[in-house]
């Protein structure tokens, strides 16, 4: 059997919105629409709706599905900072490593980068004779991408006043835990990130998973 055409309504709305869409000086031409009932059987408007358009930020929505998907709207991303060895009281040394555990926390901010880094301060570390590593998708601020946000964290921790050696992508939480930060759930990055269209959230959301 020959599948069933839907019907085409013609409704107010759509006219209204088509001629504010050129009224703005959009051309139709390069506009795409189609709504429909769920079973299909009526289109309520449309326009070029067979024509592949670049789907801009409506990509955000996959990106959330993906996201949801893997690991659930409850989720928090952790970053934890461990030291893996004995701290000099007197030197401010830690003889060993530092170690940022990181999960591509898309949310996490450069004052929250500069607490933790703070927070390593105030354990009694000045010096690191090891090397630090950032074990995972690491991203903050405007740092979208781990190497950037890597190359500003070991900029941000000279800065504070810590003498290191190497930073380094790698490594595994060992030690104690010196500096620690939960996000939001992800249900409310989410809802922040599509609310508002925030590109570089999601652009960090991609490169956390």
């Amino acid at each position: 059997a020959a599948p069933v055409q839907p019907v085409r309504l013609s409704t107010i709305s759509e006219t209204n919105y088509f001629n504010q869409l050129a009224l703005k000086g959009f051309k139709l031409s390069t506009q795409g629409l189609l709504i429909e009932s769920l079973d299909g059987r009526k289109v309520y408007a449309e326009l070029n709706s067979s024509v592949g358009f670049n789907p801009a930020s409506v990509i955000k929505v996959a990106t959330s599905f993906a996201a949801l998907a893997k690991v659930g709207p409850d989720y928090h991303f952790e970053t934890a900072v461990y030291s893996n060895g004995e701290i000099n009281k007197k030197t401010r040394t830690l003889a060993g490593d530092l170690i940022f555990h990181t999960t591509g926390d898309p949310v996490l901010s450069t004052i929250d980068v500069n607490r933790m880094v703070s927070a390593v301060i105030r354990a009694g570390i000045a010096r690191v004779t090891g090397n630090v590593f950032v074990t995972g998708p690491f991203t903050y601020g405007a740092f979208s991408r781990t190497e950037q946000a890597t190359v500003a964290l070991s900029r941000a921790m000279k800065r504070a006043g810590l003498k290191l050696n190497k930073v380094l992508s790698g490594g595994q939480p060992d030690g104690r835990v010196v500096a620690h930060h939960i996000s939001p759930t992800l249900r409310d990055i989410l809802f922040y990130q599509n609310a508002h269209s925030v590109n570089t959230t999601a652009e960090r959301l991609g490169e956390a998973f």
